[in-house]
């Protein structure tokens, strides 16, 4: 009967050291109460997060600790199961809930919601952003038809004009002008709300440059900007991209420049005899890398921006 005890004492203290080994393990903090909300067990966490070692709680009734001020779901009396409403507190977020338990007490469980709460909040705004992204997107594409028909209606008008109405010849051409400009951000746009395939294969620099400078020979011939482009140093210029991004990447730059070189021609800093020019030079790195520099002889990006 002695060594039938001892071994059940001996398993109690094994089931004991367990239990408290669960409960130590445990990073939110935790609090056990009896029938009557006596704290009858309580985590390292719990006493760290209330600022008073576990001995100093064990007794005490839930209602009068830290947690029932902050959270109105443990100040009354009868506590029921559910979750305890999310509150701020030293900067973070902390919420949990409220466990019954078979013997009539409760399990207190206080949780720091404060990533979680990021997490939920970066999704409600990237689903913002997408449905505002769709909504844009379905706007381009109906502007895109009026504007088509706006640049046919200008060239036609354009073409009709007789050579002394220079007035309403150069009125046409910067509504083409503009027409073009809009067709482009638009167009980019619609490319920019398509997912990408993400398939990477070798492009070379000089014919991705060509096929850039083919798209916007137009808009250059209209507004004088001369375009040269030519590589530094020796070797081949090949590097492994998505090539529609890398299109619309060099091509966003290409647009930037011309619009910046056309409003600054029309403003009263512009020298009379100003030549707006584009320059792009690129090569390779020691490092086996490619460099590529992209200039215009605009004004520049002001310090404000």
């Amino acid at each position: 009967q002695k060594a039938q005890v001892e071994e059940q004492n001996r398993l109690l203290r094994d089931i004991g050291e367990l239990n408290w080994d669960i409960l130590a393990s445990i990073e939110s903090a935790l609090l056990v109460t009896d029938a009557a909300g006596r704290i009858t067990q309580c985590n390292p966490a719990a006493a760290t997060w209330l600022e008073a070692p576990a001995e100093a709680l064990i007794g005490k009734r839930v209602q009068d600790c830290e947690p029932a001020r902050i959270f109105p779901e443990l100040a009354g009396e009868a506590h029921l199961p559910g979750r305890l409403e999310s509150v701020a507190r030293n900067g973070r977020v902390y919420g949990g809930r409220i466990l019954p338990l078979r013997s009539g007490g409760w399990i207190v469980l206080i949780e720091d919601q404060t990533e979680e709460k990021g997490l939920q909040e970066r999704l409600r705004q990237a689903e913002n952003l997408a449905a505002v992204g769709r909504m844009s997107a379905q706007v381009a594409h109906e502007v895109r038809n009026p504007l088509h028909s706006i640049g046919l209606e200008a060239e036609l008008a354009l073409e009709a004009s007789g050579p002394s109405n220079s007035t309403v010849r150069t009125s046409l051409q910067s509504i083409l002008t503009s027409v073009d400009r809009l067709q482009t951000i638009t167009e980019n746009y619609l490319r920019l709300s398509k997912l990408s395939s993400g398939e990477r294969r070798a492009s070379d620099i000089p014919q991705v440059l060509e096929g850039v400078l083919a798209l916007y020979a137009p808009v250059c011939e209209s507004q004088g900007a001369l375009v040269d482009w030519r590589q530094i140093g020796p070797g081949r210029a090949c590097v492994e991209a998505d090539r529609p991004l890398l299109d619309q990447c060099l091509g966003n730059l290409m647009s930037n420049a011309l619009q910046a070189l056309y409003e600054f021609q029309q403003t009263d800093e512009a020298p009379h005899d100003f030549s707006p020019r584009i320059r792009w030079t690129y090569g390779l790195a020691e490092s086996g890398r490619l460099w590529l520099r992209f200039e215009d002889n605009g004004p520049g990006i002001s310090q404000a921006v």
